[in-house]
């Protein structure tokens, strides 16, 4: 009988696992951010024209990902976003956008005990300009420390790709939600940083 029951609760138990698991895996393993907002600004950001430049060690795959969570995160925040890269050699219009975010990202460095650098996250910075004003509104500084420990053959050597996804993953959580909370004065919908938390909500992985 007792066999019986714990087949039971094992069979009740594992699909409500699967449920919340990817749920949990919704916070970073760690980032901080230190922010600025301009007291008299109380206008609500609806359309904000993103300008980022990536550091080339992260362009191939990090800046991919970056993008589409960024203009999701927004979207899904009520904010309308476009986005481009900074290297492009043509400026981009932003006379229709309420502000221009301009984000500088670069991989976060921690060298390990044999001595070789390896890339454990992000470091960023986040900048808000309202368009009808041409004044800085916001401003955040911050870093995503992600990898805790991880060795490398090669000083320098990038992680693979599916670590480079979660990086910006990360790094867009740490940006957006606070960009929400703190200039339009709303509490931010979830952002999910891990691969299954992500499939589970419809949330963009590629």
């Amino acid at each position: 009988m007792k066999k019986k029951i714990t087949i039971t609760l094992i069979i009740i138990l594992v699909p409500v696992l699967l449920l919340i698991l990817p749920m949990l895996q919704q916070r970073p393993e760690g980032y901080s951010i230190s922010t600025e907002k301009d007291p008299a600004f109380d206008q609500q950001v609806e359309r904000v024209f993103i300008v980022a430049d990536v550091e080339e060690h992260l362009i191939d795959v990090f800046a991919h990902s970056f993008e589409h969570s960024m203009v999701s995160a927004l979207q899904e925040n009520g904010v309308d976003a476009t986005f481009r890269l900074a290297d492009h050699e043509t400026e981009a219009d932003t006379s229709e956008a309420d502000a221009t975010m301009r984000i500088g990202i670069k991989p976060l460095y921690r060298t390990q005990e044999d001595g070789y650098q390896v890339i454990v996250g992000t470091e960023f910075e986040a900048t808000v300009i309202h368009t009808a004003t041409g004044k800085q509104v916001w401003h955040a500084t911050g870093k995503v420390d992600y990898l805790k420990s991880k060795r490398t053959k090669r000083p320098g050597d990038t992680p693979g790709e599916g670590v480079l996804k979660e990086f910006a993953w990360h790094t867009t959580e740490a940006i957006a939600r606070t960009f929400i909370s703190e200039v339009n004065g709303r509490k931010p919908k979830p952002m999910y940083s891990a691969t299954g938390g992500r499939e589970y909500h419809g949330q963009r992985i590629d």
